[in-house]
């Protein structure tokens, strides 16, 4: 049988994992806010919806005729995901598999695994809304930093930027390994489960960014020294192990597209 999965927000990232799942047989159906963004989704073999979560009034009930959702969207306010919820529990759709961020943890200069501490921001409490709902079953996945194709770490300062915390440590995954990882998940059904997700190479920033902005062209970073700390390094562990994942790019500092 074919299986069936909605994407909420198909852009950076969801519009190539579903291009790569539409590849495999899936049968997809993907959202975006704006109506000429819809031509994009069809010319992958993606069924377009036009949804925004913040409008009072919209329809969900074709969109979540579906087996799996992805809810691949920026952070949203409480009372926009309430009212998505709202029309979730009636669809009918039971699995749910939510992108969120490893910034969800409390600063720490510690290795953090899924049971380390949360901030009180507005990503854990999203979090929060979905896995303790107990109309459907909920995985959440906390990707590091995204980067890949046009998304280059080289530019992610402005020339002159004085980039702070040069001895802390970098949280990152490719775009590349987002997509196997999501693919995995949804074909091993490992649900009610968090997860974070970054490659298992960490990095000093002194050492990432100087070679990220080296190979765009531009001249060395200069940082500063004010903060000694290391910063948070994100364990993974418990995503390879669970689905036996293999990285694309495992190492940040020889990666290549």
């Amino acid at each position: 049988m074919q299986k069936k999965l909605s994407i909420l927000g198909c852009g950076w990232l969801g519009l190539p994992l579903g291009q790569s799942l539409v590849e495999k047989g899936w049968e997809l159906k993907g959202s975006v806010t704006s109506p000429s963004k819809q031509d994009a989704l069809r010319e992958t073999g993606i069924e377009p919806f036009v949804l925004d979560l913040k409008q009072k009034d919209y329809e969900t009930a074709t969109f979540l005729d579906s087996e799996f959702l992805l809810m691949a969207l920026p952070p949203q306010e409480a009372e926009d995901y309430q009212r998505f919820i709202g029309k979730l529990e009636k669809s009918g759709l039971k699995k749910v598999l939510f992108i969120s961020s490893t910034s969800v943890y409390a600063e720490s200069n510690d290795e953090l695994n899924e049971e380390a501490p949360l901030n009180d921001g507005r990503v854990a409490r999203a979090e929060a809304l979905f896995t303790n709902n107990p109309n459907f079953k909920c995985t959440v996945l906390r990707f590091g930093g995204l980067f890949g194709y046009n998304r280059k770490p080289g530019n992610f300062f402005p020339e002159g930027r004085i980039i702070p915390n040069p001895e802390g440590v970098v949280n990152l995954i490719h775009r590349d390994d987002c997509i196997g990882i999501i693919n995995a998940l949804l074909e091993q059904e490992a649900w009610c489960e968090t997860f974070n997700a970054c490659a298992p190479s960490h990095p000093t920033r002194r050492a990432f960014y100087t070679r990220e902005q080296l190979k765009q062209g531009r001249v060395a970073p200069v940082f500063s020294n004010a903060n000694p700390g290391t910063g948070k390094r994100i364990n993974c562990q418990k995503l390879i192990q669970r689905i036996a994942y293999s990285f694309i790019h495992p190492d940040l500092m020889t990666y290549s597209e």
